[in-house]
């Protein structure tokens, strides 16, 4: 299991980790983008293959996407999720 938490203002997303079912979580740590303000907190899916897919909206109305390299591992870098801005308040 995984968890995501976003902090009062947006500035920053912490994640951890439940080292193996049933047991502690992971010490934890920043997960998101340094300078980069998020309007709301973020979601998360799994894909057929396991690998957990974190989505967020940036206050400038960008989408961001951070995926795992496996199920259970290590994450790729935050990227765009198309070009087209929402609008992060409605």
């Amino acid at each position: 299991m995984e968890a995501f938490v976003l902090s009062p203002g947006g500035d920053r997303i912490d994640h951890r980790r439940q080292t193996a079912p049933g047991e502690g979580w992971s010490p934890g740590g920043a997960f998101g983008e340094p300078d980069t303000v998020l309007a709301a907190t973020p979601s998360a899916a799994v894909d057929a293959t396991g690998r957990i897919h974190v989505f967020a909206v940036t206050a400038d109305g960008r989408v961001r996407t951070r995926v795992q390299d496996r199920p259970g591992g290590g994450w790729q870098p935050w990227t765009s999720f198309g070009d087209r801005a929402v609008d992060p308040w409605a």
